[in-house]
Formats: C-alpha cells, structure tokens, sequence
C-alpha cells in the first residue's frame, strides 16, 4: 500500500465519507501515536495500511509477517481495483481526517 508520488496529501476526501465507528478511530489514534518519528507520509500511509488489514485479513502475509502488496491500479485485476479505491477511500476519508485533528492536538 502507498500513495503514488503523483498523489497529495490534504486534498478533499474523493466521494461520499461513511459514518466512521469510534473503534476504528481509537485504533487510528493509538496507531498515530505509535509511530511518532514517522514523516507525515508515511505515517498516514502506514496507519491507512492497519485500517485495511484489519478489514482484509486476507491481505496479510502469515509466514514474512508482513503485508502483501497491491498492485499499481493500471495493471490491477477489477478485484484489485477495488481494494484500490478502498484503500484509498479509507485514507482520504477516515485517516487523514482524524490525522489533520490528532496533529492540532
């Protein structure tokens, strides 16, 4: 999971934000702080990736203990392409947004 270079940080959240559960913002809260030294980047990224692993145990590797990579969206399965977007709708939609209010406090 990543943002591709041609992707920006702060831009307004692409489509319609569900209603966010208060467990997922706990973890993301708890995440934030776990990764202090981290640039802003990266920790969003890294944050956006416990989100979708926690909703996609299946994209977790078991036996290297780390997560199995999508691919770029031009070359992705129409299954990939949706993981995609989810992973995405999640960073712009839920952790950037508690992101921009975890860092003002």
């Amino acid at each position: 999971m990543y943002i591709h270079e041609s992707d920006r940080l702060g831009d307004f959240p692409r489509g319609q934000c569900p209603p966010v559960a208060g467990d997922d913002i706990k973890l993301i809260v708890k995440s934030f702080g776990d990764r202090l030294d981290y640039s802003v980047k990266k920790r969003i990224n890294s944050v956006t990736d416990v989100v979708f692993i926690r909703r996609h145990p299946e994209r977790w590797d078991n036996n290297q203990l780390k997560i199995i990579k999508l691919p770029r969206l031009s070359g992705a399965s129409v299954a990939d392409q949706k993981l995609i977007q989810e992973w995405g709708h999640l960073r712009d939609c839920l952790v950037i947004p508690v992101h921009r209010i975890w860092a003002k406090v």
